[in-house]
């Protein structure tokens, strides 16, 4: 409850759109539906395929505001919400499961993005949605709808987030591994990576491809990708950096790494599964 007060606080309080937001903004009023497909966009802007349709098809039905703009990224920011309370109650004890959970509705960047119009928190509650889906298809009961609704799901969000691709092969892997484990047909988890492949290859062929050729996009992101040889410097940097953003966590970085181990390890003793996915997927 409290999270959902930070959010709203932030949404309503109606402040401009600033640089980025008002370029991506002027991409999604003058271009079509198809034109947004074509990227990278005009202002050196560059977003999910699905993330873009929503937002446009937002503005067409509430109009231009700041506010019709940011509905996206407040939904994705609530649902994120309560997709993290689940996941933490159920994988983890109290004390573990508050802690998340304070740390996730408080979260100053996590706070800060439910109301920006971008893709970011979106990114957020689909890697939280996949994870959620693997924990059903993991429960007992197997229904022919639920399967549907998993491989339907694996294939179309990966068009609504850049970063999904790594979470739906990482799911995909672990589903093969648990069903093979559990000596069950391979058939489903088999089909569920060669369709999740096939939408991997089309958003990289239609979308990724032209994106990744722009030289303005390659060049800002650059330090963000490992370096080859890899060094320590980098992975030190881009640890401090993962908890400035989202937890605002400015100190004690080499302490937090010896709790992240800790986490994966009694984790792990809990459900591989899930752990599996979360290690896979960074």
């Amino acid at each position: 409850f409290v999270g959902i007060l930070f959010r709203a606080r932030h949404f309503f309080a109606g402040r401009s759109l600033w640089l980025d937001e008002a370029m991506l903004a002027l991409d999604v009023l003058d271009l079509s539906f198809w034109e947004l497909t074509q990227q990278p966009l005009p202002y050196q802007q560059g977003a999910p395929i699905g993330f873009l349709f929503v937002v446009k098809a937002i503005t067409l039905l509430l109009g231009n505001s700041e506010y019709a703009f940011r509905l996206y990224s407040f939904g994705a920011s609530i649902l994120a919400l309560f997709l993290l309370a689940f996941l933490a109650k159920f994988y983890l004890r109290k004390a573990g499961a508050l802690f998340a959970l304070v740390l996730f509705a408080g979260g100053p960047f996590l706070v800060y993005f439910s109301a920006e119009t971008k893709q970011y928190i979106g990114d957020v509650a689909v890697v939280l949605l996949l994870l959620f889906l693997l924990h059903r298809q993991l429960e007992e009961e197997e229904t022919v709808r639920k399967k549907v609704f998993f491989l339907l799901a694996n294939m179309i969000l990966l068009w609504f987030s850049h970063s999904a691709v790594f979470v739906v092969a990482a799911v995909g892997a672990v589903l093969f591994l648990h069903d093979w484990r559990a000596k069950k047909i391979l058939f489903f988890s088999l089909i569920n990576l060669i369709l999740s492949a096939i939408s991997a290859g089309l958003l990289y062929w239609f979308h990724l491809r032209p994106l990744s050729a722009s030289s303005f996009l390659r060049s800002f992101w650059e330090e963000a990708f490992m370096p080859l040889p890899p060094t320590f410097r980098w992975f030190g940097r881009n640890w401090e950096a993962l908890l400035r953003n989202p937890f605002g966590i400015d100190s004690f970085h080499l302490f937090f790494f010896f709790l992240f181990l800790a986490g994966i390890f009694f984790l792990w003793r809990r459900n591989w599964q899930i752990t599996t996915s979360l290690f896979l997927a960074l």
